[in-house]
């Protein structure tokens, strides 16, 4: 039973939760099955360890049901109906937290059955709450698209009329403007999804209705600039679109970190990913001083808590591994460590391991104690796409730091074929790689051979590679080894 769709589910509900599926259980409305809630019981007083030994199926049937045969068929059945009511439960607990559902549901079954005068109570009323609501997101333009549509229908094609009071001019006219605003805020939300994932994995899309939007919206600012959450998604779309474009970066910046504008977490939560995306690229094409922009944003999403996908969720591991990154390259080393320390117990239990060790081996890098660093990098073990490149990147350099070129020669081939050989890499991701390795390749021969003719050929391409990852680093190791040789 361990294994089973119901015990997936379980074990990730809360006491709170369980309480609640076991009141949904007894409910005669939902179940009328005794023996489906005397095997919940049993499940329920199990949390939250749920042993082994006593979720096995035949365990259970016999403290449950006697001693009697065993009968497989008649626990798969209970246990399926408890999955069943456990979805319809979650289905229920995900429905009442959108405000607007249940009254949008109503109305509706009001407006299907007729029942008008409690009809017109209900979108009176339904219309004052939704007008007052502060976060004025996709969900809310959808509901008033639904309430407009209602009253519309209601009024024209039923040939009914409301009180003149309550019913405006041109109801049509007020509809179509919700479904245009719900339409461009979703839209425009799949284009950042879509073109942020570009950034890291190859895959070519048909961004339809794209330029139209944008279009639309630049013809229509004025019009557009009362609605925050429009002008929030247009400036994060320019940003991915025209991704040095600073005046989109300052007008984007105005919105997110303006706290009177009532967005959703997710809204401004992504709003701020945009902005340290753009400074990211920004300082890695050689403007230094985005450095320290990037981390104003930080310490604003760490006040804030902006650093999970959602409200009270795990540190991501990527913003963390990029606020580490930050946090070294401007030699904040003591901010850095407390950081470290503070926020690592925020990831999920399955990232905090590799995560600290990762963080730790790039602090050491940054302070040149290189053994630490390697030390720290070999107990990270190889997980995701970003950990497979970044451990071998840095474990590169640390080899070179340590004069371990053998071991570098061993790791340059690894590295190279796991990108080539690797069909999500996306090219720009690729090449800044392979560029990355040529050069430590190149320098490696100069090193092993010590034939300096090379050197400031070497020195040029590497200037003239401005995907090259670390160009900094892979300057600094050729001056390095151009004294060396000429002491030799």
């Amino acid at each position: 039973m361990l294994n089973s769709s119901l015990m997936d589910i379980l074990t990730r509900l809360n006491q709170n939760e369980l309480k609640d599926l076991r009141e949904y259980i007894y409910s005669p409305f939902f179940n009328k099955n005794k023996n489906v809630q005397k095997l919940y019981d049993y499940l329920y007083k199990l949390y939250p360890e749920y042993p082994a030994d006593k979720m096995k199926k035949e365990y259970v049937y016999k403290k449950l049901f006697g001693t009697g045969k065993f009968n497989d068929g008649f626990m798969r059945t209970l246990i399926f109906i408890i999955t069943k009511l456990a979805e319809d439960y979650l289905a229920y607990v995900n429905y009442s937290k959108d405000r607007y559902n249940s009254k949008i549901c109503l109305i509706n079954e009001l407006h299907k059955r007729e029942i008008d005068r409690i009809l017109f109570k209900n979108l009176k009323a339904a219309e004052k709450e939704f007008s007052t609501q502060a976060v004025k997101d996709e969900k809310y333009f959808r509901a008033m698209h639904d309430l407009q549509n209602v009253k519309n229908d209601s009024q024209v094609l039923k040939e009914r009329t409301l009180n003149a009071k309550e019913v405006e001019n041109d109801l049509s006219l007020k509809i179509l403007d919700y479904q245009v605003i719900q339409f461009l805020i979703s839209a425009m939300n799949s284009y950042i999804f879509i073109l942020n994932r570009g950034f890291l994995v190859d895959v070519q899309y048909d961004l339809t209705f794209l330029d139209e939007i944008i279009s639309l919206i630049e013809k229509n600012i004025s019009n557009y600039s009362e609605y925050p959450l429009v002008m929030l998604l247009y400036y994060e779309l320019r940003l991915l679109l025209d991704k040095e474009n600073e005046f989109y970066y300052n007008e984007l910046k105005k919105i997110v970190l303006n706290t009177d504008n009532n967005f959703n977490y997710i809204e401004r939560y992504n709003g701020l990913v945009g902005l340290q995306n753009f400074c990211m690229r920004i300082y890695n094409s050689g403007r230094l001083e985005y450095l320290y922009e990037i981390f104003n944003i930080i310490e604003f999403t760490l006040k804030e808590e902006y650093y999970s996908s959602s409200p009270g969720g795990y540190f991501l591991p990527q913003h963390f591994k990029n606020f580490v990154i930050i946090g070294t390259n401007i030699k904040k080393f003591e901010w850095t460590e407390t950081f470290i320390k503070n926020y690592v117990k925020k990831l999920s239990p399955e990232n905090r391991e590799n995560a600290y060790s990762f963080s730790m081996a790039k602090v050491y890098v940054a302070k040149r104690d290189f053994e630490k660093a390697l030390w720290y990098i070999s107990r990270v073990s190889y997980q995701d796409l970003y950990y497979k490149l970044e451990v071998r990147y840095y474990t590169l350099m640390i080899y070179f730091e340590l004069s371990m070129f053998n071991e570098a020669y061993d790791l340059i081939e690894s590295y190279k074929k796991y990108i080539v050989n690797n069909k999500l890499l996306n090219n720009l991701l690729k090449n800044k790689h392979l560029s990355f390795i040529k050069f430590c390749n190149e320098l490696l021969k100069i090193k092993m051979s010590g034939n300096t003719k090379k050197l400031r050929s070497l020195e040029k391409s590497i200037k003239n590679s401005p995907n090259t990852l670390n160009a900094p680093w892979l300057l600094y190791k050729l001056d390095e080894l151009n004294i060396q040789l000429e002491k030799a």
